[in-house]
């Protein structure tokens, strides 16, 4: 049989037994219960013939009060108590006992409203007599019914006073009988179940831990599971020990892995740290030592990741845990010489068990800046040299007529000196013809002209020369308050000499952009590469077209909450498909050699992404045009 049968038998029989126990105790005290209630019930009865006793002999009394009186209100006294006797007798559970008592009430009560009705003839002294002994007649005996039925029931309450003892003591044994028979009978099903559950299960554990598992040894065909759970252990001692030297194999090489990361994490380039969530540091390697003027002596002692890096919290990086995030962010290391060094620090979080480590990797970006700030430079200077010609151009062209205003001016000068001089001894009327001869009127309209046009000029100048100073000046490279609308219109200033031959710009700009805390030349030199990319790619596009039309530049700039959204939508031969996810590379350019350095959008998605920790994206379809998407926080 199975485990599961032994298993019903026990439950079952056990349930049996304590089902039947509950149900004897529950009978007996329900039998006791009711003898209780019939014995409250006898109480009551009792208490109600003493109240009819009292009434009737009240009502007895108040019958002689009226026959000897014989006043009204004694009669209607006396009609209300009899009705309160004949009510109570009908109260009683056998109420027919009492029935001739009542009648005999109500016999006295009709011959005592004969007399007391309205209009009746008043009786003689021969009359009331005869209604007294008539009356004295009808109460005889009067208590008889309430007496009788009153012994009747105290025979009753003395026989439901032994019943009740009697329950009570059969009650006492049924509790302790029942309770100890099932615990006998509990006690017999388990020393059942040991001998044909527990005994060969003993046995089997026995035989498992000699590792002698075999039919031999183990004699139980019952139960089945048993059975076959012998001959499981025989296979899984067998599979055991294979397994045995498969996890000596595998250890060996987890030893050897270990070894291998071992040496890979002392051997990196990079500075790697593993801490404690309190940020005790339990390994480093040579990199970090070297890093931080560690001897090879005092690594053994007990260093936090605050003695490094002061502000570092570990407990912010558990967000990024659930999803194996590692993100790099630059900070300061302190060395124990007191050197400070520019890093850059990447924490990732790990779990042994219910314990949390942290793997920091440290890497010195001193030399990539410094490598970095020379590509900028570089790339500056190749964006200026870009533009140095249209430039040149863009300032001599108002250069020239402010000079010509300025010559003009000079000669109109040198007619008013000579004017004055002239002037000094002639009348009006000389005077009036002279200043016709001399054309003075021309020279009063047109010097204001002058004046505007060489203002306008110098204007113009000084706007080229203020956007060149701030895409090229030094204290441009540190962050300041500044409006993206005018860096938008310097910048178009700035490349106006690269795009006006082959397109139009047309500026779309949201004046209800604030200003925002940014480096306001790498945004203008963003913004020029550009402009610059697109005028080259409509004069690409303009190039494969048989009716040369200009192409269009549409620069937008849009608030959306807390970013600015700034489009830069150019209609020019786009992006190919195969080269849109190399366009942010490093040295990647699709131009001829020597015309581009591949570095513009490179440093562009630089300047973006990591110094303004906004985003930079475009769409584009080949032929049809690129649109480029900047979005930067204003916080």
């Amino acid at each position: 049989m199975k485990i599961s049968f032994y298993t019903i038998i026990l439950v079952v029989s056990c349930m049996c037994v304590g089902f039947l126990s509950v149900g004897i105790v529950l009978y007996n005290s329900h039998k006791l219960n009711l003898k209780q209630q019939e014995l409250q019930e006898s109480t009551r009865e009792e208490l109600r013939i003493k109240e009819a006793e009292m009434l009737l002999k009240q009502w007895l009394m108040s019958l002689d009060l009226y026959l000897n009186n014989r006043q009204a209100y004694i009669y209607d006294s006396l009609v209300d108590q009899g009705e309160a006797i004949i009510f109570l007798n009908n109260q009683f559970k056998y109420k027919y006992r009492l029935r001739d008592l009542n009648e005999k009430i109500s016999a006295v009560l009709d011959l005592c409203s004969e007399v007391h009705q309205p209009g009746k003839k008043k009786r003689n002294e021969n009359d009331w007599y005869h209604i007294i002994t008539k009356s004295d007649t009808i109460t005889e005996d009067l208590y008889a019914p309430l007496q009788l039925y009153k012994a009747d029931l105290v025979l009753k309450i003395d026989r439901e006073k032994i019943k009740i003892a009697s329950r009570q003591i059969t009650l006492k044994r049924t509790l302790y009988i029942c309770p100890t028979a099932l615990i006998v009978f509990t006690f017999l099903m388990i020393k059942w179940s040991n001998r044909t559950i527990v005994n060969p299960i003993k046995l089997l554990r026995v035989l498992a831990s000699k590792e002698e598992i075999s039919t031999e040894n183990f004699p139980y065909n019952n139960p089945i599971e048993l059975k076959s759970l012998a001959d499981t252990l025989k296979q899984y001692v067998h599979d055991l020990e294979k397994a045995k030297e498969l996890a000596w194999l595998k250890t060996k090489q987890v030893e050897h892995i270990n070894m291998r990361i071992s040496s890979i994490m002392e051997t990196a380039a990079d500075a790697i740290i593993c801490s404690k969530a309190s940020g005790q540091i339990f390994a480093m390697n040579a990199s970090f030592r070297d890093l931080v003027n560690i001897e090879q002596n005092d690594s053994s002692k007990v260093y936090l990741c605050q003695d490094f890096i002061s502000d570092i919290n570990l407990q912010k990086y558990n967000v990024h845990f659930d999803n194996k995030k590692v993100l790099p962010e630059q900070n300061i290391l302190s060395g124990l010489n007191g050197e400070k060094i520019k890093i850059e620090l990447s924490v990732s979080k790990f779990k042994i068990d219910e314990n949390v480590f942290y793997t920091i990797i440290i890497r010195d970006v001193r030399e990539r800046e410094r490598m970095q700030a020379q590509l900028l430079q570089s790339q500056k200077m190749d964006s200026i040299g870009i533009l140095a010609s249209g430039i040149a151009h863009e300032i001599n062209t108002p250069i020239q007529y402010v000079s010509n205003y300025c010559l003009f001016l000079q000669d109109a000068y040198k007619d008013i000196l000579k004017y004055l001089e002239l002037t000094q001894d002639l009348d009006l009327e000389q005077k009036k013809r002279l200043y016709d001869e001399m054309d003075l009127d021309f020279i009063n309209t047109e010097i204001p002209v002058a004046l505007d046009g060489s203002l306008e000029g110098l204007q113009k100048v000084s706007d080229i020369v203020k956007s060149m100073k701030i895409m090229a000046h030094p204290s441009k490279a540190k962050k300041i308050d500044y409006d993206i609308n005018s860096l938008i219109k310097e910048a178009v200033l700035l490349s106006e000499n690269e795009w006006k031959k082959y397109a139009i710009v047309e500026l779309l700009l949201d004046d209800e952009i604030p200003e925002i805390y940014c480096f306001p030349g790498f945004l203008s030199q963003t913004f020029i590469n550009i402009i610059i990319n697109a005028s080259h790619a409509i004069e690409a596009q303009i190039k494969k077209q048989k009716i040369e039309t200009n192409g269009k530049i549409t620069i937008t700039s849009k608030l959306k909450g807390q970013e600015i959204n700034i489009k830069f939508i150019d209609t020019g031969t786009g992006i190919n498909d195969k080269i849109r996810t190399k366009i942010f590379d490093p040295f990647f350019t699709t131009k001829d050699i020597g015309v581009g350095t591949g570095q513009g959008l490179a440093l562009s998605h630089d300047f973006i992404v990591n110094k303004h920790n906004g985003s930079i994206n475009f769409t584009s379809n080949s032929d049809l045009g690129c649109t480029f998407v900047i979005t930067l926080p204003i916080q």
